[in-house]
């Protein structure tokens, strides 16, 4: 496989998505890891409905720069599922539990591996507008560009398949940042 020459690898923006707790990890890691040339082109956001684990120091950059969102509010799920449940759209992919302490679970408290959990997180942070950070990122990456060009940007998702954040969110931030960017006209 050819690399890109430096040149390409510099000036192109890239913005890092670290998407649950191992995500969120592996992007810091390796935006902490980059030369000061490659940070001016690049960006990482991180995503995680654990809200113990967003405020780790380890990620005192991105939040400080409001790179990091968190997924969910300090409800239950079945305070979140009633809210969002208008039409009853997401009673029909939200698993019937009939268990009930699923349903008294603390969002902040995590996916903890349960995908839907954290499908239901990222509906709750679209109709709540908490998902501007994001946004903001995703506009600089054409902003960044040295020669004035929009045509070029890369995007990474970083996850587990795993656990729950990232595993049920990967497929939902691809899409919304593909249709972010077909929005704006930049696709």
């Amino acid at each position: 496989i050819a690399m890109p020459d430096q040149t390409y690898r510099l000036t192109t923006p890239t913005l890092l998505i670290g998407l649950g707790g191992l995500g969120c990890s592996i992007v810091q890691e390796v935006f902490d890891g980059l030369d000061e040339e490659t940070r001016k082109y690049t960006r990482a956001h991180v995503l995680d409905t654990d809200g113990a684990d967003l405020k780790d120091e380890r990620y005192d950059s991105l939040r400080t720069n409001r790179w990091q969102t968190q997924t969910s509010r300090k409800v239950t799920v079945h305070e979140c599922v009633q809210q969002l449940d208008v039409g009853h759209v997401v009673s029909r992919w939200f698993p019937a539990v009939s268990a009930g302490s699923l349903l008294h679970k603390q969002m902040t408290k995590g996916a903890a591996q349960i995908r839907a959990i954290s499908r239901l997180a990222w509906l709750d942070t679209l109709s709540s507008n908490r998902i501007d950070a994001l946004n903001a990122n995703l506009d600089r990456l054409f902003l960044a560009r040295a020669d004035g060009l929009s045509e070029a940007a890369r995007v990474m998702i970083v996850n587990s398949i795993a656990g729950g954040t990232g595993t049920g969110l990967f497929l939902q931030m691809a899409l919304y940042v593909r249709e972010y960017f077909r929005q704006r006209g930049t696709t």
